[in-house]
């Protein structure tokens, strides 16, 4: 459902305008899909995760003939306030390097 809800509303905002304004759509992924792995109590999880970064990579490369960038950040942590390599903060970095610099569809932030 994630994934498919992702794909939609991409798809509903890669607009003309949003094209013209250079838009950009960033996922927020998980670290299960930086290496393409399954682990066995977390499969559902795992397979959630890489589909949604196939989804970002087929978006990046349809779209981005138009002028729109589609990427995805990939998590391998939880977000938490109190861990400095977590914190919002520090994560929101990532998203906003790459909305930037446009110059690849995944960042693995570990």
């Amino acid at each position: 459902m994630d994934v498919a809800s992702a794909v939609e509303a991409t798809l509903a905002v890669a607009t003309d305008e949003f094209a013209a304004k250079h838009g950009c759509v960033i996922y927020t992924g998980g670290g299960f899909a930086e290496n393409w792995q399954a682990i066995e109590p977390l499969t559902a999880l795992c397979l959630d995760k890489a589909a949604l970064r196939g989804a970002a990579e087929c978006l990046h490369d349809r779209l981005a003939q138009r002028g729109i960038f589609v990427g995805t950040v990939l998590v391998s942590g939880v977000v938490d306030p109190e861990n400095e390599r977590y914190k919002p903060d520090a994560i929101a970095e990532q998203y906003w390097s790459l909305h930037e610099h446009r110059d690849r569809v995944a960042v693995a932030y570990r």
